[in-house]
């Protein structure tokens, strides 16, 4: 007996080297492929940003040759600066509705099986929130979407909805069988919905 307890150990002691040189060997091609993908990143944000300096630098160069060969009045030079300007610096300052468009476009248009979105639509009007969930819909074939939301009129068609308190799952099922249920989920959706009866 005491030499199969031994032994079993002596097998649990190799596994586990085994899987710590597996974890080790994939936490380094993770940590590579971030830093390979942060090096690009930032390669091309100069790229970008010394092109578009270039750009603008040849713009206002060819106002100044304008300008000099009398070509241009200067009021239409100072008005096409001033343009040049206010764009560069709408660019900037994008609003949150625009950066989740932007997050939501970025997660379509990569081929993963999984697309986990939080809180997609915390910033959208309307409008772009059905136009955003018509979008998550039509790109869910093939593919799962772990949607995390408070708003439960945009999973009213999901497959499978889970409820959380607490960090536990408390309830689980279709939209119709929760509602049936008459537990949380029933009542927040209820009270969602009475807003819009009001």
């Amino acid at each position: 007996m005491a030499e199969r307890h031994t032994a079993a150990e002596m097998r649990s002691f190799t596994l586990r080297h085994f899987i710590l040189a597996r974890v080790s060997r994939l936490a380094a091609y993770a940590r590579d492929a971030e830093m390979k993908a942060a090096g690009r990143q930032a390669l091309t944000r100069v790229i970008a940003q010394a092109a578009g300096g270039v750009a603008t630098a040849g713009v206002y160069v060819a106002l100044g040759i304008l300008l000099a060969v009398g070509a241009l009045p200067l009021a239409a030079a100072g008005t096409a600066v001033l343009a040049i300007r206010s764009a560069q610096a709408s660019l900037n300052t994008l609003s949150g509705g625009q950066w989740q468009r932007i997050a939501a476009a970025r997660g379509f248009y990569r081929s993963a099986p999984l697309l986990i979105m939080d809180e997609p639509t915390a910033a959208l009007d309307a409008r772009a929130e059905y136009a955003l969930f018509s979008s998550i819909r039509g790109h869910a074939a093939g593919r799962s979407i772990v949607l995390i939301t408070h708003r439960l009129a945009s999973v009213k068609h999901a497959d499978r909805i889970y409820v959380l308190r607490d960090g536990q799952v408390i309830e689980q099922g279709v939209h119709a069988d929760l509602l049936a249920l008459g537990g949380q989920y029933a009542e927040l959706f209820t009270l969602q919905a009475a807003q819009y009866n009001l």
